[in-house]
């Protein structure tokens, strides 16, 4: 892979996660019941810290996600978001819901 190319391929990962990393930190400690976990990171991996969860429900929400067909990983209290270039916007905007459905803003 050229350098050229793994670097739009970064930038358009940073560009279609926009706004789940939006709606995080503008909701941050308000309804979201998510955080960003701080550090450095590679661009197209994301820490998402769910607020006042236990590692069982962790992995509930984990395993209801799956069976919506959204795929993360829970990792060290939070859940490892991992998209690849095949990500699409509308998969961004399923995860977003999915992650309000499983934090319970969506039933």
């Amino acid at each position: 892979v050229a350098l050229g190319d793994l670097n739009q391929a970064q930038d358009t990962l940073k560009r279609l996660m926009q706004p789940l990393m939006a709606w995080v930190t503008e909701n941050e400690n308000e309804t979201s019941g998510y955080s960003i976990a701080p550090g450095p990171r590679a661009h197209h991996l994301i820490g998402l810290m769910p607020n006042n969860r236990t590692p069982e429900e962790m992995l509930q929400m984990a395993k209801t996600l799956e069976d919506m067909g959204i795929y993360i990983a829970v990792r060290c209290g939070g859940f490892r978001i991992a998209p690849y270039v095949t990500t699409t916007k509308e998969d961004v905007e399923k995860l977003i819901e999915g992650l309000k459905f499983v934090s319970g803003q969506l039933r």
